[in-house]
């Protein structure tokens, strides 16, 4: 097994997350367009849009084929904009595009290479402007907006990692919403809750963890849904797209609910999805392109759901409601709203889906409906010079919240009001002010209205002196 999960829950997505468990030392992730993988050597490899640095590669050139990054690595997550790695030592770095919100430090950076944020970390999950960290010691700290509720802690914004709960044995991001997996089993959750997303029977927000089900092994999320797979190899779903996961379920189920298909055989999930949009024939509905996949014991991977971009990799066109095996021998599977990776059992990397930006990484811009290998158990690790890394100031101002004790299911408390707003994670980028091109056009047409008013006065001049 060549290539396999950097930890016990696999920790892809934007706005996308996904978690799966196998057994081995490798991961593999897939952001909004921008794609990773780490080889057994802890070489990190990444390809795709790098606009703000995201790859890490000291450039901001999309990248069509892998990059070597960095080595000694054994986790990665990766957000729309911004990545994040655990070194051997247990430091997590972070480059590419940075708001105010991010633990990095004040003001909007893009970040070319990886930077040192903090230390003693082993886990991480992020969404664009928010960072869960899972410690060497089992507790959750948390970074960034706290737009929702997602930090699980009251208060505003913050810029420094504080302590959320104890005992964490995984977590995963949607856009405004985290699922944590305690080292008993049991899923808590927080954050935006518009849709049912959480999964505690409400749509309040919930600003501290909240108790959701027991026994699981398993989990992901997307932009506002959430799926588990429990120790009994059953997957459950939950939030606003659920009608596209259970045929029987026509709107959102704000709780969990099982799946009766392969009840018993799942063993890894992965949800995807897109932006918001009107269903046509459910008026009033919204709902999000959404997806989702997962693996059986036998290693075959199923897949249905939204397939604009090719993204179920099955070849075909839409597909809402019809399950098709994609591969076999599937050992882990990653991916976004868009762009979909597996690796096989014979050490192969497969990539499907959106590819405008080379997040497929077959040296093409071309979207990919079934799956095309990328890279083997043979590539050579000849790359580029590997960047200069940077440390940041050690004083991250981090520190403990001595009010964030470990949660009970019974240890409930009052939830202030929150109205959601679908704009609370928007952000806008500051000017960059009038370009070249806009003044070299600005230009003409003044010379050009110029003309004309000179040409007119001439012909009513000579037109009075006849």
């Amino acid at each position: 097994m060549v290539f396999a999960l950097a930890a016990a829950w696999l920790q892809p997505i934007n706005i996308v997350k996904a978690t799966g468990r196998a057994d081995g030392a490798n991961q593999i992730i897939a952001s909004s367009r921008s794609s990773f993988v780490i080889r057994p050597d802890g070489s990190l490899w990444g390809w795709g849009l790098n606009n703000r640095g995201q790859l890490g590669d000291g450039t901001s050139t999309d990248k069509h084929v892998p990059v070597h990054i960095m080595d000694d690595v054994i986790a990665i997550d990766s957000s729309q904009s911004s990545t994040k790695a655990i070194t051997s030592d247990n430091t997590l770095w972070i480059w590419g595009f940075h708001a105010y919100e991010q633990p990095l430090e004040e003001g909007i950076i893009d970040q070319f290479v990886p930077t040192r944020l903090l230390d003693d970390v082993v886990a991480v999950a992020s969404s664009n402007f928010t960072i869960m960290a899972i410690r060497t010691d089992g507790s959750l700290w948390s970074a960034g907006s706290n737009a929702g509720g997602m930090l699980g802690t009251y208060g505003d914004s913050r810029t420094h990692f504080e302590k959320v709960m104890d005992d964490v044995a995984a977590v995963t991001v949607g856009a405004m919403h985290v699922l944590v997996i305690k080292t008993d089993g049991s899923l808590w959750a927080w954050g935006s809750n518009s849709f049912g997303q959480l999964g505690d029977g409400t749509t309040t927000d919930r600003s501290e963890p909240v108790h959701i089900m027991d026994d699981v092994s398993v989990i992901s999320a997307n932009t506002n849904n959430s799926a588990a797979v429990t120790t009994d190899n059953v997957l459950w779903v939950w939030g606003n797209d659920t009608m596209y996961a259970l045929p029987s379920v026509d709107i959102e189920a704000i709780e969990p609910v099982p799946l009766e298909i392969h009840a018993g055989y799942i063993t890894s999930v992965l949800l995807g999805g897109d932006v918001i949009y009107a269903f046509y024939d459910r008026p009033g509905y919204i709902f999000h392109r959404s997806f989702i996949m997962f693996t059986l014991e036998d290693g075959s991977l199923l897949s249905w759901g939204s397939n604009k971009y090719g993204q179920l990799g099955n070849g075909s066109g839409v597909s809402f409601d019809s399950l098709e095996k994609i591969k076999d021998d599937v050992i882990s599977v990653a991916g976004s709203e868009r762009t979909v990776l597996a690796i096989t059992d014979d050490g192969n990397l497969w990539a499907w889906g959106y590819n405008e930006n080379g997040a497929v990484g077959d040296n093409s811009t071309i979207n990919r409906p079934m799956p095309v290998s990328i890279m083997d158990a043979n590539i050579s690790n000849d790359a580029p010079q590997v960047p200069d890394l940077e440390s940041i100031d050690e004083e991250n101002g981090y520190t403990y919240d001595l009010y964030q004790d470990d949660l009970e299911e019974d240890d409930l408390h009052e939830y202030p009001e929150h109205e959601y707003n679908e704009n609370d994670n928007d952000y806008e980028e500051p000017s960059e002010g009038i370009n070249q091109t806009v003044l070299m056009v600005a230009g003409v047409v003044v010379i050009v209205i110029l003309s004309i008013a000179i040409l007119i006065l001439a012909y009513s001049l000579i037109k009075q002196r006849r």
